[in-house]
């Protein structure tokens, strides 16, 4: 089984569409996961310029790991809806 140009350039298309797809998602799963678990600051120990506003511990570590597995999740949900056609992008 060989693979002629136009399928070659389907599979790489795909895989670009894929991620760019993936990173879609990963940054809107990133920014809908960046304000859980905010503690603000304890007034007493303000250090003089620092925003009040400002989290304590921002945890981020932690919320890149949510959101690499969260968008992981969303992606291969929609992965599969594509290639089974439970949603269809295709005009019929």
């Amino acid at each position: 089984m060989s693979l002629n140009k136009v399928d070659i350039k389907v599979v790489i298309m795909d895989l670009y569409s894929g991620i760019a797809v993936y990173f879609i998602i990963w940054w809107l799963v990133f920014f809908l996961v960046l304000p859980l678990a905010i503690s603000p600051p304890n007034p007493d120990n303000l250090i003089p310029g620092q925003d009040r506003g400002a989290p304590e511990s921002p945890k981020i570590l932690k919320k890149l790991f949510i959101a690499t597995a969260g968008s992981g999740a969303l992606f291969l949900m929609f992965y599969y809806c594509i290639k089974y056609d439970i949603i269809s992008l295709r005009d019929t």
